[in-house]
């Protein structure tokens, strides 16, 4: 389960009006002939918007495209109408920083039309050391991975996250510290994240690929609504998954006898379109007398 809290600050640009005073700031840089090469074709305005976009992605502020895009946006950097579907400038910075071998993106079989995340390459993780004068230990990508185990599971997740931001969700966490029953079960959240209500809600991200025994089904489902007092919180892919999620939570409640249990689903295929008034697609409660 992932919460979102968004208590993290934006990143500041500090340099943002001086990109040649980010240059100047690393000693390391007349070391690498490519990077000389990068720095005297490109000119100071999509250098600098180059910098942002490496500096978002390298520290985990941005992982899409569009997040990119609106950062640049509200710096003033692009005019930019549509953030998700970027035209000019905004489309050329994404095709030169792949070209540059400096980016690529992450294809986690969700199709062509599902935003596809961003991480730093090996060149691009030396060009962020050698632009901004900073070490990165590890993509940002590859942190969140070794979190949820699978690149499918860890994309769900971010996209589940840029929903929320879109939908007006604060204190958005992707690494939520764990929780713990009665009993002592630690429970993961996936997310953790606040809504516009003030509420904080635990959320969880099920892709249902994986076929769980009756006991794992039992405990999981349990633990989850003993912390989080009944009322889950469940973001799926589409509908196929969906239907998956709601047959193991009815196998769930007839094999525990649970009394009362609300579910909120959030199927990103409809959550995503411009009509979708709500990031919760669809709610019901089982209440057993």
């Amino acid at each position: 389960m992932v919460q979102r809290l968004r208590s993290q600050a934006a990143p500041s640009f500090d340099t943002a009006d001086n990109p040649e005073a980010v240059v100047a700031a690393s000693p390391e840089a007349p070391a690498t002939d490519w990077y000389q090469t990068w720095l005297a074709e490109t000119t100071p305005e999509n250098l600098e918007r180059q910098k942002i976009a490496l500096q978002s992605i390298g520290q985990g502020k941005a992982f899409f495209r569009s997040e990119i895009i609106e950062r640049l946006n509200a710096l003033g950097l692009l005019n930019e109408v549509c953030p998700d579907k970027p035209t000019g400038t905004g489309a050329r910075l994404f095709t030169d920083l792949i070209g540059l071998d400096f980016m690529a993106e992450i294809n986690a079989g969700y199709g062509a039309a599902v935003p596809k995340p961003l991480q730093l390459t090996e060149r691009g993780l030396k060009a962020y050391r050698l632009l901004l004068g900073e070490t990165l230990e590890e993509n940002a990508f590859d942190r969140l991975l070794k979190r949820h185990k699978t690149i499918e599971h860890t994309t769900l997740n971010l996209l589940a996250y840029n929903l929320l931001q879109r939908f007006g969700f604060q204190a958005i966490e992707l690494y939520p510290p764990p929780l713990h029953t009665t009993t002592g079960a630690v429970v993961d959240p996936d997310l953790v994240a606040v809504s516009a209500a003030g509420e904080r809600l635990i959320i969880e991200c099920e892709r249902m690929a994986m076929r769980r025994t009756a006991a794992e089904r039992d405990a999981k489902w349990s633990h989850l609504a003993e912390v989080t007092h009944g009322q889950l919180y469940v973001v799926v892919f589409g509908t196929r998954q969906q239907s998956d999620l709601m047959t193991e939570l009815s196998a769930w409640i007839q094999a525990t006898n649970t009394k009362k249990v609300s579910l909120a689903v959030c199927q990103y295929l409809k959550a995503i379109k411009p009509e979708a008034s709500s990031v919760w697609t669809y709610t019901t409660t089982w209440a057993i007398p």
